[in-house]
């Protein structure tokens, strides 16, 4: 009977246990439910840069990459490009060609040093005659070194007369203008002026020691747009494994390298990054002229044996970018659908017919480039061409090119950034290539001012280059820029100008 008594007392409190819970739990869901607590986002306004092997802000005279890209936002040229490479007016508000050797620039009448004195063409020709002075110690030698004379019309208007026809010359007049105003002739070079020189742009010189630069906007900037940025803090680092470290602790918000391994530093790190196609065009180079490879149906073979996308794999990483036109780093006049199709094993083997063996000259000094000769020889082996690479020292190397003394040559360009394709198919090529076809779509290509007719005749000179194959494109190439998670904007950076759409630019946490 006991037993029985405890065990119906059992019952009677496990059931109160489980209705009491039952009870408040109903209860608790009549109750409003806890939110997450919002974190605030803080917006900052201030930007951390780090740059390598600083040597002079005046980027007339520099030879830092870094600097050249910091100094757009101080300096302006007459010209700037599109993030398609188009040309777009900045210190010059007109341009117009009067015949091959002669051309018109009017200038900008509202641009003002961040001195307070206003821009005019006395600017722009003291510039042309410093670079000029600096005998290529400049980077924009080359780009002032056709010009025969140039002459003011008056405070906004100048001619500029060519030594010789220069196809699209105004690609050139994208250097950086300086003020005639805040330097002299003798003053130019002057470690103290080049301290803080003044320009038209962004961005002024605020502050400069051994260690930084202080950049702040500029309130009388002509082009009347509010920037984001208040304060550009750019620290000066002895060599990139510092600037990492920076970036790895949060000192630095932003790093640029054309090193193609500087993200295997960075493991485990979060960041964002954009790449960027340089100016650094590599290209495999025929002597049309030789017996062997006047032929072209063995060109074609050749570069269909070739593989671009395995060559930047195994020798880059995949961190270059694969080309097979020489305006494929993102020209507005060349689009991507313009690539052909490879032939098949077979086809090229029945177009090479018989065995063949070749020598494929290389710079010895260029690391890069020999093992990517390595990887065309092993690749052209597979059809039976046998690949004998010349590995010369660089004066005998380009000596060779020079004189068009080998069959097969690697070869490193430059582009300007220019829709020119004269430097690869026109008179006096580095292939000794030759084709009146091609003059004339050359010719034509030069005289048209209308997109869709350019853009139409490239595609012309495409087919065209892919039947007769003077040279095979492999690969251009890359900047990569790093930048902290808290970066926001239009972040779009071209090889021009890393700092695209800058003034869209925000730090937000």
């Amino acid at each position: 009977m006991k037993n029985k008594i405890l065990i119906l007392g059992m019952v009677v409190i496990f059931a109160m246990y489980v209705g009491y819970h039952m009870f408040f739990q109903e209860e608790d869901k009549t109750q409003p439910e806890v939110m997450p607590v919002k974190k605030e986002r803080t917006t900052a306004t201030d930007l951390r840069i780090g740059i390598l092997k600083y040597d002079s802000i005046n980027p007339i005279l520099s030879q830092n990459r870094n600097v050249q890209e910091i100094a757009r936002l101080v300096f302006e040229p007459l010209i700037q490009l599109t993030e398609d490479f188009q040309l777009e007016s900045a210190l010059a508000k007109e341009w117009s060609k009067l015949d091959d050797t002669h051309y018109i620039i009017k200038l900008n009448n509202k641009a003002k040093w961040q001195d307070g004195y206003s821009f005019d063409a006395d600017d722009v020709i003291f510039t042309v005659n410093r670079i000029k002075q600096t005998k290529k110690k400049s980077i924009y030698y080359y780009n002032v070194e056709n010009i025969k004379e140039i002459k003011k019309v008056d405070e906004y208007t100048l001619k500029i007369t060519l030594k010789e026809k220069e196809p699209y010359f105004e690609y050139n007049l994208i250097f950086p203008i300086m003020s005639s105003k805040y330097f002299d002739e003798s003053s130019f070079t002057s470690a103290s002026k080049n301290k803080n020189p003044v320009g038209t742009g962004m961005y002024y010189i605020a502050e400069k020691t051994d260690n930084h630069i202080m950049l702040k906007p500029n309130v009388s900037w002509w082009q009347e747009k509010n920037v984001k940025i208040d304060t550009i803090q750019i620290n000066i680092y002895r060599g990139m494994d510092e600037a990492l470290e920076a970036f790895k602790d949060r000192n630095v918000d932003l790093i640029t390298s054309s090193n193609a391994t500087i993200e295997d530093y960075l493991k485990d790190e979060q960041y964002q990054k954009a790449e960027v196609i340089n100016r650094n065009y590599q290209c495999l180079v025929f002597n049309c002229k030789d017996a062997t490879l006047k032929n072209k149906q063995v060109r074609q073979a050749i570069a269909n044996s070739i593989d671009q996308q395995a060559i930047v794999k195994s020798v880059f990483h995949n961190k270059y970018k694969e080309s097979y036109f020489p305006l494929d780093f993102g020209c507005y006049l060349y689009h991507t659908s313009n690539q052909t199709n490879k032939m098949s094993g077979k086809e090229i083997k029945k177009q090479l017919k018989t065995k063949l063996t070749l020598q494929l000259l290389v710079n010895n000094d260029d690391q890069e480039a020999l093992k990517v000769a390595d990887k065309i020889q092993k690749q052209l082996s597979k059809v039976k061409v046998t690949v004998k690479i010349q590995a010369k020292e660089k004066e005998e190397y380009q000596a060779s090119i020079k004189e068009r003394n080998y069959e097969m040559a690697l070869i490193n360009k430059n582009y300007a950034y220019s829709p020119s394709l004269y430097s690869y198919f026109g008179n006096g090529n580095v292939s000794n290539y030759q084709s009146k076809e091609m003059q004339q779509l050359l010719r034509k290509l030069e005289n048209t001012e209308e997109e869709e007719e350019a853009t139409n005749i490239v595609s012309q000179i495409k087919v065209l280059y892919d039947k007769e194959v003077p040279c095979v494109g492999l690969y251009y190439d890359t900047i990569t820029m790093l930048y902290s998670n808290s970066l926001r904007g239009s972040v779009t950076p071209t090889s021009y100008n890393l700092f695209y759409h800058m003034e869209d630019w925000y730090r937000e946490y």
